[in-house]
């Protein structure tokens, strides 16, 4: 049995906050955190693998919420987040226009509103670049697309979705269901997707991030993944949760959330009640502001929603529920106290929470994503400021208790947990975001949004022993440059992972 030593400053957890100077791992697991005279004491006596940190060790990081497939497949094609306008954006497709995946080209993270020309990419700014093969560019948020000449014809998208309010033809622009569909319909074999699922977790240990929720995971992904961890390949434990179209699978295969060993757990099913604020998709209660007419897209009624959550329910089967606008939460938790599914049901964003849907909300679990405050910049525009107290809400949660994760919707936002961090801290006040003016008060100080990183994060996905580093808990460990809590917040951004640790073994990246 191979026994090892790790010495230095070691954060065991943050609330409360616990260091200690040495951790003693066996099987993966931490057997003893606490004085390095005691790990002197045992390696005198058996034989130790000893570990000098040479830095500051954390518990890894527990992503709460991230799409592993799509994150592979950002980072290897075309990235979008910077551009500030859509002729770069068509000169960028010319440049890299013959990188492809499944025989797509594919480009993530523009945003309309940091383009010059204020607008949506249409069709026919993707045809004057590329005609001869299909094309697929989404929005950042992920809920909104637009699409070449060439793949709407492949895909027959005009008969498929004739008179579908979320299929515009003549932009090209597709939303929701239907840029879900177009992603389905991208044939990705077996060989690419284990290179894409391979460079994605890479990516996150590079970070220090251990443990990820892979939500609206495609049920073809399955066997793939089952094939990695056979392998002995999977170095980042994941919690997965199939995209809703898929939810009677689980059913039929007998799984109960938890099923699985350490590294591949499946837990059950992620469906959307609305869409993104992004988009103006996010269902509202009143219209949106910059858009009086819009209310935003149902995807999912109460009375559905009920019978689903109950059939969950019966089946021990866990439930993430997507609900970013007021009204969609409204739905999610008339239908889940409507069924006593609360122990089976989490909710994910919640970017959009009254007063009086607060108390509603104890008792359930909430993975949030910090950055979107400031990704976000023109929210305030969106919703109007009447509203923007109810925005990207934090402090209100955790004072009440509420099972509260941090997550990154990556690739939505970078998978970076510093900047998370940063965002959660300072709501943009250093940045020019107007969000910080309304919303200060729902701002964490740094151990609070370490401690919503880990365990809270692990409470999120139904897991006791990753988050930390106490004896029992699994040896996740995330070797920083420095320590986070002596920093000046300015400074958060810079810190950097030295090594990362998974069951004690380390993961080179």
């Amino acid at each position: 049995m191979s026994i090892k030593v790790f010495t230095g400053r070691v954060y065991t957890q943050f609330k409360p906050i616990k260091t200690v100077e040495c951790l003693i791992v066996s099987s993966g697991r931490v057997v003893y955190a606490g004085s390095i005279d005691v790990c002197e004491c045992v390696c005198r006596n058996t034989v130790c693998e000893e570990i000098d940190i040479r830095g500051v060790a954390l518990p890894g990081f527990v992503d709460a919420h991230i799409h592993m497939d799509a994150l592979g497949v950002n980072l290897n094609t075309i990235d979008l987040r910077d551009v500030g306008s859509i002729d770069d954006v068509k000169k960028l497709l010319k440049i890299y226009g013959r990188k492809t995946i499944g025989g797509w080209i594919i480009g993530r993270g523009w945003s309309q509103e940091r383009f010059a020309e204020k607008r949506l990419i249409t069709r026919c700014d993707i045809d004057e670049s590329i005609t001869e093969l299909p094309v697929l560019l989404v929005r950042v948020c992920g809920h909104l697309g637009t699409v070449n000449s060439k793949a709407i014809e492949l895909l027959k998208l005009t008969e498929v979705f004739r008179n579908n309010p979320n299929m515009d033809a003549v932009d090209g622009i597709v939303k929701e269901e239907v840029l879900e569909y177009v992603w389905r319909k991208i044939d990705i074999d077996v060989d690419t997707y284990k290179r894409l699922l391979n460079d994605a977790q890479r990516h996150l240990l590079r970070y220090g991030i251990t443990s990820v929720g892979f939500l609206s995971a495609p049920v073809n992904i399955v066997p793939i993944l089952i094939s990695m961890n056979l392998e002995d390949t999977l170095r980042v434990r994941i919690h997965l949760y199939l995209d809703g179209v898929y939810g009677s699978i689980l059913k039929l295969a007998g799984f109960r959330r938890g099923f699985g060993d350490e590294f591949l757990r499946f837990m059950g099913i992620k469906i959307f009640i609305d869409g993104s604020l992004g988009a103006r998709t996010a269902l509202l209660t009143s219209p949106y502001s910059d858009d009086p007419d819009n209310y935003g897209v149902e995807r999912m009624p109460g009375d559905l929603l009920a019978r689903i959550l109950s059939e969950a329910r019966d089946n021990d089967i866990d439930v993430a529920l997507h609900a970013i606008g007021d009204k969609a939460l409204d739905i999610a938790l008339s239908s889940i106290w409507e069924t006593l599914s609360n122990n089976h049901t989490r909710i994910e964003h919640a970017s959009i929470v009254r007063d009086d849907q607060l108390d509603r909300l104890r008792g359930l679990r909430v993975a949030i994503q910090p950055y979107f405050v400031i990704s976000d910049f023109w929210i305030v525009d969106r919703v109007g400021a009447e509203r923007a107290r109810y925005v990207y809400r934090i402090r209100s949660l955790v004072d009440r208790d509420i099972a509260v994760g941090f997550s990154t919707d990556a690739p939505v936002e970078e998978v970076d947990p510093w900047k998370t961090i940063y965002a959660a801290v300072t709501r943009g006040a250093f940045d020019g975001i107007e969000l910080a003016r309304y919303t200060y008060s729902e701002s964490v100080d740094v151990r609070e949004a370490l401690h919503l990183y880990t365990k809270g994060s692990s409470r999120v996905l139904l897991r006791t022993d990753i988050g930390c580093l106490e004896p029992g808990c699994l040896a996740d460990i995330n070797v920083v440059d420095r320590d986070p809590l002596e920093l000046d917040i300015q400074e958060i951004k810079r810190v950097r992972t030295l090594r990362t640790f998974v069951g004690g073994m380390e993961s080179l990246f």
